[in-house]
């Protein structure tokens, strides 16, 4: 069983949320055919002053995340959430 940690910036909506813990889950159930009730997810939620990134960055390099839900894996195409919040 997987174990994924998210970390966002407070503020956003629940459906947000959930969007980006399912395109998460089902690039995993797609990309390394783990069984689609295997789901074990931890989303923390992080005050603006305590998360730091360079000026201009998104936090992620080109071949991060991004790429593994949205170009990686048939389907994920459309996370269901603004691409640049990978």
């Amino acid at each position: 069983m997987p174990l994924v940690r998210v970390e966002i910036l407070k503020g956003q909506t629940a459906e947000h949320k959930k969007a980006i813990l399912d395109a998460i889950h089902n690039a995993l159930v797609e990309a390394f055919k783990i069984p689609d009730h295997d789901r074990n997810q931890k989303l923390y939620e992080l005050d603006p002053e305590w998360f730091e990134r360079s000026p201009g960055k998104s936090g992620l390099s080109d071949g991060g995340l991004r790429g593994f839900v949205c170009a990686g894996v048939p389907g994920a195409g459309d996370p269901g959430f603004p691409r640049k919040d990978l």
